[in-house]
């Protein structure tokens, strides 16, 4: 279905196709992206790829290697997720089958509308629990009780110097509607919400600005903002990635909210190299 338009204005380029390059994946080991990565520089407009309802949200995570350590770059911890981002909720009628789709804009700087972020605050993520647990439940290679006792001191390192790593955030979804994660909603609590007028879902016309690009959520050691307060994110420089925005298309198994039959927007699959030229011509974007 080309019911979209694309998210930014000039030239395109996508820096990350619907699986990662070597490069990026010697960074953060996976392989898998399904979505695409918009170049663009800092603060740039975003819009809405089509008509639905807005929400937002903030997301972040560290990342982890097989033990359950926190994965370095550059010799310090590594924070990846969707940052400050919109999710839209496409209806059927503006998808063209019955069926609800979502599409997703990472790593803001800044929304339009600052009244549509639900920020539901961190949940302790207990790292050093789950580097024991998954020692425990290993058949081979399990470490020695001294070998885990210098890699538990070695996360108490990391911990004391840099303690958002214990920390997760977009991850509440227990609650009401009004408490928990607003992007996984279902379509009828979404509509609840927008008849009673409340600010965390708004309607949203396909063109209509939405936000700013950013890098929110891709950072390397220090935190370099504040997560209680994302209103406004300023450019820094300890990020591991190119600024860009992140964009899905997908829809949920609105009973468990679990993303799924993600399609890429440009209908080709493979790693960057490939986004170019005339393959982007057999693409969900009606305006290429």
């Amino acid at each position: 279905m080309r019911y979209l338009k694309l998210p930014i204005k000039g030239n395109l380029n996508i820096t990350e196709g619907w699986i990662y390059t070597q490069e990026e994946r010697k960074i953060h080991h996976n392989y898998f992206h399904k979505g695409v990565d918009f170049q663009t520089s800092y603060h740039q407009p975003i819009f809405a790829s089509a008509d639905g309802f807005a929400v937002a949200s903030y997301h972040r995570f560290p990342l982890n290697d097989p033990l359950g350590m926190p994965l370095l770059y550059m010799n310090k911890p590594l924070s990846n997720g969707l940052g400050l981002f919109v999710q839209i909720y496409h209806p059927p009628k503006v998808y063209g089958a019955n069926e609800w789709r979502i599409t997703q804009y990472g790593h803001l700087s800044e929304l339009k509308n600052h009244k549509l972020l639900r920020n539901t605050g961190p949940i302790d993520y207990d790292l050093e629990g789950k580097i024991i647990r998954r020692n425990k439940r290993k058949r081979k290679y399990k470490l020695s009780e001294i070998e885990l006792n210098k890699l538990i001191s070695k996360f108490r390192v990391l911990k004391k110097k840099f303690s958002w790593i214990s920390n997760i955030y977009g991850y509440n979804f227990f609650g009401d509607i009004y408490t928990k994660e607003s992007y996984i909603l279902t379509p009828d609590e979404i509509l609840v919400l927008v008849k009673e007028n409340h600010p965390s879902v708004c309607k949203v016309k396909q063109g209509e600005q939405i936000g700013y690009s950013g890098q929110s959520a891709v950072f390397y050691g220090n935190l370099p903002y504040n997560e209680d307060n994302i209103k406004s994110i300023n450019e820094f420089e300890n990020t591991w990635d190119e600024i860009h925005l992140h964009f899905e298309e997908a829809t949920r198994n609105w009973k468990s909210g679990a993303k799924i039959d993600q399609k890429d927007a440009f209908g080709i699959y493979k790693s960057k190299k490939w986004y170019q030229g005339k393959g982007l011509m057999h693409s969900m974007f009606a305006d290429l």
